[in-house]
């Protein structure tokens, strides 16, 4: 660990970058060292030290680290620490060295490249997979604690180099035993990524999850927008009429039988879809194996690698030697994470200033909570209000979610059409990191 003197210290991790930054709190990519030349980047998020007397923020802080430490499966981002340090609450978080499901669809766009269907197909079959294990979850005691995702989208699958889709973020997963509740009348998530129970404020199940996926796929084969509509209100009519165009007048390399899968997957009626998310999963697999015997997660990393070529490792290997210069340049900003006056070793640490940072809202891969529309306000008269007032329940769904841990180097928001999936604009301005997959404001 002397390689690590001077180095910036928050209690066993090295700060390595910055990636996001809040009115709430930030993420970091940090490095943890040990003994026998252990060595490894994760990724710490943490609540301002400032907002720790708040017990509703702290507490739904705990629920997302509460929640994602009872998962462990290979398609669900792991959690490897929860702890609380000189006042500072954190999660350590597993980092995947990869892309997320947004930056594979512009970069893949930009160079001219189609995500082949059978790749299409294993990356929502992974995250399909995620999911039911997550909806099926019980805890130490065996109850059950029937957890619904409910923010799906292309921010919050990550896919590893070696082509293992991973779902992530589950800020504002409905569970049991959480601390905090929703308050009644307010929907969470992305919009253009809600079923229509959801976005009536109905019933959530797992259904709502394999809506939203289903979303997600339907966009990777047709490469272009769902529920893209001039207004929010205008794409509030149009998911709860479930208006959805059938691939195949829009895609013709779409096999019929794919097609019934994505649909039933989209079926407006929950009880019309999969009894369980698991199911569509492994119809997918079965379908993709057949449609391409080179299928798989090879596959899929093999493509990852013909998009990203080498900018993966590259951009994992200049995390470990950035270790040590956080805060040393200026265009950095100062960190408002408070750090220990020490270095590994027992020398001194860089120190940086107190303070904070604001970066512009992203409109990209924002999740929002808003306003059931009343009951006497029918389809056409809806409005959806934004709830500013839970701009902590905001954050925690910002943090991962915003491209969650990548520093990614592609222009995402300069892309062209056909306009790879993203979250749609929100009514009211709310303080959010920027993009990390451009780190641009």
């Amino acid at each position: 660990m002397n390689a690590m003197s001077g180095n910036l210290i928050f209690n066993k991790y090295e700060i390595v970058k910055r990636l996001a930054m809040g009115g709430m709190g930030e993420v970091f990519v940090a490095r943890q060292t040990g003994i026998a030349g252990f060595d490894r980047l994760v990724i710490l998020k943490n609540l301002l030290p400032d907002l720790a007397k708040q017990d509703e923020l702290v507490n739904q802080f705990l629920d997302e680290a509460r929640v994602a430490a009872t998962l462990n499966h290979p398609n669900i981002v792991s959690i490897l620490e929860v702890g609380e340090w000189e006042g500072v609450y954190y999660l350590a978080m597993e980092y995947i060295k990869g892309a997320d499901l947004v930056q594979l669809q512009i970069d893949a766009y930009k160079k001219g490249k189609k995500i082949p269907i059978s790749v299409a197909g294993q990356i929502i079959a992974d995250s399909a997979n995620g999911l039911d294990h997550a909806h099926h979850a019980s805890n130490m005691s065996g109850d059950a604690l029937n957890i619904v995702h409910r923010d799906i989208s292309p921010h919050n699958i990550m896919i590893r180099t070696d082509g293992v889709a991973k779902v992530v973020d589950f800020g504002i997963a409905k569970a049991a035993g959480r601390l905090t509740r929703t308050a009644t009348g307010m929907i969470k998530g992305k919009l253009h990524y809600m079923s229509p129970e959801q976005i009536q404020g109905q019933a959530i199940t797992g259904a709502t999850d394999q809506f939203a996926l289903g979303v997600v796929l339907w966009e990777m084969l047709a490469r272009k927008r769902l529920f893209k509509e001039k207004s929010d209100i205008r794409t509030y009519e149009r998911i709860v009429a479930c208006d959805i165009p059938a691939l195949s007048s829009i895609n013709s390399e779409i096999p019929p039988e794919f097609e019934k899968i994505v649909m039933r997957m989209l079926a407006k009626d929950p009880a019309e879809r999969y009894p369980r998310i698991g199911e569509a999963a492994s119809e997918l697999n079965r379908f993709v194996h057949l449609y391409d015997q080179k299928a798989g997660n090879q596959q899929v990393a093999d493509f990852l690698q013909n998009v990203f070529e080498s900018e993966l490792e590259d951009r994992a290997k200049a995390f470990l030697s950035d270790a040590g210069k956080f805060m040393k340049t200026p265009s950095q900003g100062t960190s408002s994470f408070k750090m220990s006056n020490r270095s590994a070793t027992g020398g001194p640490a860089t120190a940086g200033s107190s303070g904070s940072q604001n970066y512009s809202k992203n409109e990209q891969s924002k999740s929002q909570t808003m306003r059931r529309p009343a009951p006497a306000r029918q389809t056409s008269s809806a409005t959806l209000v934004l709830a500013g007032a839970l701009g902590a329940t905001i954050f925690l769904a910002l943090l991962i979610g915003v491209g969650f841990f990548f520093y990614q180097m592609g222009q995402g928001e300069n892309a062209a059409a056909p306009n790879p999936p993203a979250a749609p604009s929100v009514v009211e301005t709310v303080d959010a990191p920027s993009d990390p997959a451009t780190n641009k404001p």
